[in-house]
């Protein structure tokens, strides 16, 4: 969870143009004899030693709102003949979750969909470690019960996880599913990763949709459920 956070506070401070002083700040915990606050417990009880004054860290606030927001992370997918290479290009943030009643409100055609689970293997005696990351294995399920073919145009593969949901792994999915699907050479693919603290941890749903155009704000799978972010949601990063 916390190089979770860390990975998304990255996405959230770059965004907002405050990278360095979000980060530089936290290598000198005392400057001319004033304590300067990392984290909200510290704000709350560490003040200067002449002026009791209160130093909150600036990055703060931005790192607060994506973890108490849905935070949708957008991205295209690069191909050519011999890789292909995912790119996160976006953050969005949104006050809540909005269900939908069935995949029958889906905009698009749904190719296949399906739950992971993260799991840790005991090597015993043996030095290799065998781990199942969620989205991989969500794509592995969703790959092996496929609900319609691909027919080209634009792809949209969606990923929905709780806090521990990483940005390295999504993108691990995103190229298996690009590749599982064996998709044409006029497919445009995109996708999403949404990521919210209602979802428990360790698990991750995926989607892979047929669309005609970007109208929505596109539909997750998690658990049986599909849910979208509402585009009257919308937050700005802060």
């Amino acid at each position: 969870m916390t190089a979770n956070i860390l990975s998304l506070a990255i996405i959230v401070l770059t965004y907002t143009h405050s990278i360095v002083n979000g980060f530089s700040i936290n290598s000198k915990l005392s400057v001319n004899g004033r304590y300067v606050a990392t984290n909200e417990l510290q704000a709350m009880i560490e003040a200067d030693i002449e002026s009791d004054e209160v130093f909150v860290d600036p990055g703060l606030a931005p790192v607060q709102q994506a973890k108490e927001s849905a935070a949708v992370m957008l991205g295209s997918v690069q191909t050519d003949e011999d890789q292909i290479n995912p790119v996160a290009e976006d953050l969005k943030l949104y006050n809540k979750l909005t269900p939908l009643s069935g995949q029958d409100e889906v905009k698009g055609t749904v190719l296949c969909k399906g739950m992971g689970t993260e799991a840790y293997t005991d090597p015993g005696s043996s030095t290799q470690r065998l781990v199942t990351i969620a989205p991989k294995d969500a794509v592995k399920i969703a790959l092996s019960a496929m609900d319609a073919n691909p027919d080209g145009g634009k792809l949209r593969i969606t990923f929905a996880g709780g806090d521990d949901l990483m940005i390295h792994e999504v993108l691990q999915g995103v190229e298996m599913m690009t590749s599982g699907l064996n998709l044409g050479s006029g497919t445009s693919v995109e996708f999403r990763s949404l990521c919210h603290k209602s979802f428990p941890l360790e698990k991750c749903g995926v989607a892979a949709v047929n669309v005609k155009a970007d109208t929505d704000e596109g539909a997750y799978f998690h658990d049986g459920q599909w849910w979208t972010c509402a585009e009257d949601d919308f937050t700005s990063i802060i």
